[in-house]
């Protein structure tokens, strides 16, 4: 409205006229503000000041950390396994297993090999492909890219189905073959314990795995062909701006059938996971229904080790400590790193503990295969077969341990950190800005 030359304009009953702060927060798009340079300064200052007392954990941390629990979880059962104590008595052990010599029937447990080989075989790439459709699922790929990758996966975990119904077939009927003999070349008779309980669910387990990856893998097709077996697009508007939404499945964008579909796969899953990992304990076990005799003398004796106490299978004191030290130390850490404590220093301090962690798991790698070569040099008893094998994957495994400790320690605190601070989002303004 204008007004006369010389005249003001009269406001009645109008609250008195208030100048409004400036907005706080980043430049508005479309807009071209400039920030005093003092100004910029004590900002960036202050929001480094704050920022630096906590520490943001990347999306790496969770699925690292309780992969982590879950290897040193094996290894200390494997330990406890292996290392033929109990709670009351601890006993030296030698990393080596007498057995009567290898029968030409090439039988395990009542068992043929081949067949412990195949079912062994199946079970380690179901649970490899499973683990790996959870993760394409949990990366950022395009869209193309992920339909394409599950459906090969999709069409594995098919043909894995396959290899378990043949497994199936041929255990059916052979229940009763499984059993524990010892066959101890003094000792008379042979005395036999039945396995057929453990043989039968084998069988049962052979069936449902192979159900249960048939399931899973036409989940993992066609839900993945229609993009509900992925993460959903939280911003449709950068595919827009990106490109339009051409070609991308509908399943990616937020509905209620598409989050049904997702957990019915990853029940499916999960389901054929258990079941590949049950199935893959009764094979072992079964294996480890093979003869295990005492070292012996030709009179009967028992073989003396150099500390005197009779030769049992299993691994020495010192590596069976240290090994307990290491996987009790890593499960706690591990427990409490996954408390949601933010600070800095707390987050510091669990790196120096894996990075300590990770040596003695080496120091426990190099004390295994030490072990190991110093029984292989050990006189086999005659008419015996000294096997040392069943030792190896423990020693494996704490070389893995450390390794992925390392590896998680150099992910999370510099490459994940270091990504962090390069896509790092706008000061906190403080000041008035300037207007050019």
């Amino acid at each position: 409205m204008q007004f006369p030359p010389g005249e003001a304009p009269v406001l009645v009953d109008a609250p008195p006229l208030v100048m409004e702060p400036p907005l706080m927060g980043p430049p508005l798009m479309g807009s071209q503000m400039q920030y005093p340079q003092q100004a910029a300064s004590i900002v960036s200052s202050i929001s480094e000041d704050e920022d630096y007392t906590y520490w943001r954990y990347s999306k790496f941390a969770i699925p690292a950390l309780l992969f982590i629990l879950a290897l040193f979880v094996t290894i200390f059962c494997l330990t406890a396994w292996q290392s033929r104590s109990d709670i009351r008595r601890e006993r030296e052990g030698v990393p080596r297993d007498l057995q009567p010599p290898s029968p030409g029937t090439a039988e395990e447990g009542g068992i043929r090999k081949w067949k412990r080989n195949m079912r062994l075989a199946t079970t380690f790439l179901a649970i490899l492909f499973i683990l790996i459709t959870f993760a394409v699922f949990l990366v950022t790929l395009s869209p193309s890219a992920k339909t394409g990758i599950n459906i090969v996966l999709g069409v594995l975990l098919i043909i894995l189905s396959i290899l378990a119904l043949i497994c199936f077939a041929f255990d059916v009927n052979s229940e009763r073959d499984a059993e524990h003999c010892t066959t101890n070349p003094n000792q008379w008779p042979v005395v036999c314990e039945s396995r057929e309980t453990i043989a039968t669910l084998i069988t049962i387990f052979d069936a449902l795995l192979a159900l249960l990856l048939f399931v899973a893998g036409l989940c993992v097709i066609f839900y993945g062909k229609s993009g509900d077996w992925t993460t959903q697009v939280s911003n449709p508007e950068q595919l827009r701006m990106k490109g339009g939404l051409d070609g991308v499945p509908p399943g990616m964008f937020s509905n209620g059938v598409s989050l049904v579909r997702k957990w019915i796969t990853a029940l499916a899953l999960f389901a054929a996971l258990a079941c590949a990992i049950t199935l893959l304990v009764l094979t072992i076990i079964v294996h480890e229904d093979r003869d295990k005799l005492t070292a012996i003398d030709r009179f009967n004796r028992p073989i003396r080790t150099p500390d005197g106490d009779a030769e049992v299978s299993g691994w020495p004191l010192r590596n069976t400590r240290l090994r307990y030290a290491v996987c009790a130390l890593v499960i706690l850490a591990v427990l409490l790193n996954l408390i949601p404590l933010n600070m800095r220093v707390v987050a510091y301090v669990f790196a120096f503990i894996y990075i300590c962690a990770a040596a003695l798991s080496f120091t426990a790698f190099g004390l295994d295969v030490d072990a190991i070569e110093d029984a292989k040099d050990l006189t086999c008893p005659t008419e015996l077969s000294c096997v040392t094998h069943p030792y190896n994957a423990v020693a494996a495994l704490d070389f893995l341990g450390g390794l992925f400790l390392i590896l998680y320690v150099l992910v999370e605190y510099f490459v994940c950190h270091k990504k962090k601070k390069a896509t790092g989002g706008p000061p906190v303004i403080i000041d008035e800005p300037v207007m050019i």
